[in-house]
This record gives structure tokens, sequence and C-alpha cells, in this order.
């Protein structure tokens, strides 16, 4: 079988007991994409570190964005806003304005993307 391009992120299942789960789906999303979109390596020539991105609210809209027949529908920038936060109020992610968009860093990145800290049974 060939090596499935891309890469990947970790979700834990203790997700389903953390504040996350009971938030509006357009936090929950939001969070998701955040963690599929941040570096998973320090990228040299922004200087952008694992863990971190820099995107706009337009960025986030499009990327949670769906189709309804030939209509495309996304969240607002209200929702949008109001979800990064409850974000930074849950100390999930923390962010700072750029002259390219926002700067967020994803706490513990490195924690929970790391498959040695997960009690896993093979």
């Amino acid at each position: 079988m060939s090596k499935i391009a891309g890469g990947y992120f970790i979700m834990a299942r203790a997700i389903q007991e953390s504040v996350i789960a009971q938030a509006p789906p357009c936090t929950r999303e939001l969070w998701v994409w955040l963690i599929r979109s941040a570096n998973f390596k320090l990228n040299a020539r922004s200087n952008i570190k694992r863990g971190e991105l820099i995107a706009t609210t337009e960025d986030m809209k499009n990327g949670l964005s769906w189709q309804i027949g030939y209509r495309k529908e996304s969240y607002t920038t209200y929702q949008i806003d109001r979800s990064l936060s409850f974000l930074k109020k849950e100390k999930m992610i923390s962010s700072k304005r750029t002259s390219r968009g926002l700067r967020i860093t994803i706490c513990k990145y490195d924690y929970y993307q790391d498959f040695d800290n997960y009690d896993v049974e093979k």
C-alpha cells in the first residue's frame, strides 16, 4: 500500500470530555481547521513555528465554507470572531495581529501531536 500524501494530525478522544465538545458547531469546526492548518514543522523562510499559522478571518471563513447546490455558504465574521474569543478564553490558542493577518499559536500543540503522549493498546 502506498503512503498517504500530506501527513496527518492527531485528534485525542479526550476531546469528547472537553469544553470544545459542547461548543457551537462553528467553534468546533474552527478548532479542527486551526489544528489541521498549523505548521507541523518550522518554516524557516517565514519563521512560522510548529503549531503556528497566519490566517485572516476571510481565510477561516473560506476554509470552513460548504456548498448547498451551487450556492456557497460560510460562517459570518461575527461567528468566527466569537469562536476565536472562546478558544482564547479557554487557553486553547493565543494570537497576535500581524500585517498579514492573525498569527495563531495552538497551545500545547507539541504535547497533543506526539504519539508518545497517548496510552494506546497495540
